[in-house]
């Protein structure tokens, strides 16, 4: 019976995991019911392998389970910051907490950690590859080993990590691992079978790089009981030092030169900080309605949009859109 729960608790996440990423799609009341299921299955997958946590000091550590212990560790923390961040943001299911302020801190913490967990989770997913192909195995009732099934799985494998290589940098993935973008940035004229494809391609991607590497480790020989103390201490140094390390980005001021690539816009026409009210016709028409998001038809941004593209920025602040760009452009010294 808990061996059932279990494999539904970790289907369930592995679902909920693509949706949860395309909150565009799905609009942000539905992702933060989703984001706190997601929450509670989190929870509930430790506790029914509490049995893991008894012996997380018990023993000397090999490489393997160096690897496996960060990742869990890791995963631990970005969880808690997503938490964090999207209680602040909750425009919904924690609204009646009434949580003001900090909106720009928590809406690029949590853009941070969306991925890196996105990241994480297809990782951990990778670490239990086996156990999900003897499940398959055994659902299916086919043999324990089949050369010509292995191979056609792995050309599938590798046709959908190529391709996941592909929706990484066409995503634009890395600014958000590494807190260059503070907003989703998503292509309106992709339709959403395709953004789906492209986010399990990259979830294979990272669970096969996570299956192989754990493979790679197998092999390497157990350390002396010395050393198997020291990989103990790297793996719980590592998410220390990853945590450290995003506290000082959030906390760094950011750079003063975001428009360098606009073109210069005519003085006559500058909005102050101290206008906030006032009113900007723009040139091309926008779209704009109740879900959370601006839709502008072409316009110049660093980013990058061709002029006949609808580009589309997600905004997830909550309600004080106007107070949070004030407050943008007094951080930038952008009068």
């Amino acid at each position: 019976m808990k061996q059932t729960v279990k494999r539904i608790v970790d289907l369930a996440m592995i679902i909920l995991l693509p949706i949860l990423m395309a909150e565009v799609l799905i609009g942000q009341q539905l992702h933060e019911w989703l984001g706190t299921g997601m929450l509670a299955l989190f929870i509930a997958h430790h506790i029914l392998n509490f049995g893991w946590w008894k012996s997380f000091f018990k023993g000397s550590y090999t490489p393997q389970r160096a690897f496996y212990t960060t990742i869990v560790l890791l995963l631990l923390l970005d969880m808690a910051a997503l938490f964090a961040s999207g209680v602040m943001m909750s425009g919904f299911v924690f609204s009646f907490l009434h949580i003001s302020g900090g909106m720009i801190l928590a809406r690029q913490l949590h853009l941070f950690a969306s991925y890196w967990g996105f990241i994480l989770m297809s990782a951990h997913l990778g670490l239990h590859m086996e156990q999900f192909f003897g499940l398959g195995r055994k659902m299916f009732h086919l043999s324990e080993k089949n050369a010509v099934r292995t191979w056609v799985l792995r050309s599938l494998a590798v046709l959908a990590a190529g391709y996941g290589i592909f929706a990484f940098f066409t995503q634009q993935i890395p600014g958000y691992l590494f807190l260059q973008t503070h907003f989703v940035m998503f292509d309106e004229t992709k339709a959403a079978v395709v953004y789906f494809a492209e986010t399990i391609a990259m979830m294979v991607l990272f669970a096969a790089v996570a299956h192989y590497l754990n493979k790679l480790l197998c092999k390497v020989k157990k350390s002396e009981k010395k050393n198997g103390y020291g990989w103990k201490a790297i793996s719980f140094a590592i998410p220390v030092i990853a945590a450290a390390l995003v506290i000082v980005k959030l906390n760094l001021p950011e750079k003063t030169e975001p428009w360098q690539n606009v073109p210069t816009v005519d003085s006559s026409n500058t909005v102050s900080s101290s206008s906030a009210e006032s009113s900007v016709k723009p040139s091309q028409p926008i779209d704009t309605t109740n879900d959370g998001f601006v839709l502008i038809r072409g316009g110049s941004f660093e980013m990058g949009s061709p002029s006949d593209e609808p580009l589309s920025v997600h905004y997830s602040g909550g309600s004080g859109l106007s107070e949070d760009i004030a407050e943008w452009l007094g951080e930038n010294n952008i009068q």
